[in-house]
């Protein structure tokens, strides 16, 4: 991973960068993923919330710390993740385990931190265009209303269900929840979170979602990852192999900002990017230079 590379640069965003490869990209906006590091420090990770829904859930039965301690070293292996975490304990414990009102309650009165109002702003500006997100809180909705912006009327939601009823075009204003979402809209219906439907159990994307995926990454528009660590082993991960494998050229214009210099994380997301489009900083400043600049 090098260090050489200023993430907050101007030259990243406008065009005339080699980090990455923006300069020949076609002329689209720039896409937005974000994983559950772009929703602290208001919301906890996923490892974070698996020890507190243990703990919760061994209280309820009468466990001892002995119990909690295993059962915590089994959930942070890394095969293990937040929705076949879930989706084991729907399945384990029955009506103990209440995820939707878990996610309700936790997400409920959350604040937009910093980096969401940044993504905001550049998406109601046209400097971004659609925005990915693996978490299933509201705070990027919330963060375009606070914008200004409609649902529905300035950006699309997209969840499973929405493409399973039309077809999966990609459009600029889209926000996909990959993983469902708590986000509600009057009488709308979205995906509810992957983890309150028991389906989270090594299952792939539909192929709806795989569809949409590939015609939005295969594209090769520019993608910029922010707080996302790449574990989803069973359901983004594979659709990101596969077009490495099958059209490599797609992911080369793809910016991997890590908050952290971690070996692990730098092999993982090595195995999709080259050294160049890999970067350590703290996406919150990269976008907020970006805002300032603009």
């Amino acid at each position: 991973m090098t260090g050489a590379v200023h993430v907050a640069d101007r030259r990243l965003w406008s065009q005339r960068g080699r980090h990455p490869d923006w300069a020949n990209a076609p002329a689209q906006p720039p896409a937005v993923l974000m994983g559950a590091g772009a929703s602290m420090p208001h919301l906890p990770v996923a490892d974070a919330l698996k020890l507190e829904i243990l703990t919760h859930l061994v209280r309820g039965v009468a466990g001892t710390a002995r119990e909690l301690d295993e059962l915590t070293a089994r959930s942070m292996q890394p095969h293990i993740t937040l929705e076949l975490f879930c989706s084991m304990l729907c399945y384990r414990c029955a009506g103990q385990f209440r995820p939707i009102e878990l996610w309700d309650e936790l997400c409920s009165d959350v604040p937009v931190n910093s980096l969401a109002r940044s993504v905001g702003a550049l998406f109601r500006a046209g400097l971004v265009g659609p925005i990915l997100t693996t978490n299933f809180d509201q705070m990027i909705p919330d963060a375009l209303e606070a914008e200004g912006l409609e649902a529905g009327r300035d950006f699309r939601m997209v969840t499973d269900w929405q493409l399973g009823q039309q077809p999966e075009q990609v459009g600029d204003s889209d926000v996909c929840a990959l993983h469902g979402t708590v986000y509600r809209l009057g009488d709308k219906v979205f995906a509810p979170p992957l983890t309150a439907m028991a389906r989270g159990l090594a299952r792939p994307f539909s192929p709806g979602m795989r569809r949409y995926l590939h015609r939005l990454f295969g594209s090769g528009r520019p993608v910029l990852v922010i707080g996302y660590s790449g574990q989803d082993h069973y359901d983004l991960n594979p659709v990101l192999h596969e077009l490495h494998g099958t059209a490599p050229d797609s992911l080369r214009n793809w910016l991997w900002v890590c908050h952290e210099d971690r070996p692990e994380e730098r092999w993982r997301v090595g195995q999709l990017l080259t050294d160049e489009q890999i970067v350590v900083g703290d996406a919150s400043q990269v976008l907020g230079t970006v805002l300032i600049s603009s």
